[in-house]
């Protein structure tokens, strides 16, 4: 999710399984990993060069989530204070072609935003 057009929640498509950081789901409720005690990851939506980003629900306020997490591998190579800087700029922005930011924060994961989740509509879109 970089500025520009990319500023949806799904980085690209396929795996960049070196670069995940370490949430292991197989489907069933009780293996849902927890980011930030607050966000039960539910699924893997795409990846991109900075992070994986997931499907969760946010159990304060009930609500599905589109949240990414930036890779480790990403921030060995210095990548995060443009990942912050990313948050505060999509949170800066109020346009209907932005994905709005709800929180973000530190996990035992590493960082994370959390934004509004757009489910895929079939068109591509």
């Amino acid at each position: 999710m970089g500025t520009g057009s990319s500023a949806g929640p799904v980085e690209g498509q396929g795996g960049c399984e070196p670069c995940e950081p370490a949430i292991e789901i197989d489907g069933n409720e009780e293996s849902m990993d927890i980011v930030a005690s607050r966000y039960a990851i539910q699924s893997r939506l795409g990846a991109g060069g900075m992070g994986v980003v997931y499907k969760a629900l946010d159990s304060r306020l009930q609500r599905i989530v589109a949240l990414k997490l930036i890779t480790s591998r990403a921030v060995d190579r210095g990548a995060l204070p443009r990942f912050r800087r990313e948050a505060e700029l999509i949170a800066s922005v109020n346009s209907p072609h932005i994905v709005p930011v709800y929180d973000t924060g530190d996990s035992r994961r590493g960082p994370y935003i959390a934004m509004v989740y757009c489910p895929a509509n079939g068109s591509g879109n």
